[in-house]
């Protein structure tokens, strides 16, 4: 023998009669709420955001949230974004077989107080301009130097 068929309508009945059917209900309902919310609140161009290397610089991809700090007891590592202000300059300029050179040392210091290495270093150089006279190109190399002496070419070229 079978059980008898029941509408829609008596089935929602009965489901709603129980607290995990409230509760199912409920999440349902939240789903479909946010459906229909994330179209008017999403940026239009989503695709091309995502690409973008200034979207990614406050949160990077390989980062784990800033939450979750709150269920480990480890001070785990954060992004550190190091300003142009936050820079020592320092230029020399060198005349070598008639050829004028600038060598420009740029160096910035930052505390280190994580428990955990980073999985992850990036160094972003925003712009460069050279001088509109020079005939040569300009070479880039940026070292990261650990506290006990040695150093790490991050980019170069």
């Amino acid at each position: 023998m079978s059980a008898p068929s029941i509408g829609t309508k008596e089935a929602f009945k009965e489901a709603l009669k129980t607290l995990s059917g409230k509760v199912a209900f409920a999440l349902l309902l939240v789903i479909v709420l946010m459906g229909g919310v994330t179209p008017i609140y999403a940026p239009y161009n989503v695709i091309k955001a995502w690409s973008m290397r200034e979207v990614w610089m406050d949160n990077p991809p390989c980062a784990a949230p800033v939450w979750v700090q709150f269920f480990v007891h480890k001070k785990l590592p954060k992004t550190i974004i190091i300003e142009n202000e936050d820079f020592h300059k320092s230029v020399k300029t060198i005349e070598y077989g008639g050829v004028t050179y600038r060598y420009i040392y740029l160096s910035a210091f930052f505390d280190y107080e994580y428990d955990e290495f980073p999985n992850k270093i990036s160094a972003f150089i925003i712009e460069v301009t050279p001088n509109a006279s020079s005939v040569s190109s300009v070479r880039i190399t940026v070292e990261l130097q650990r506290p006990d002496g040695d150093t790490i070419k991050l980019v170069e070229g």
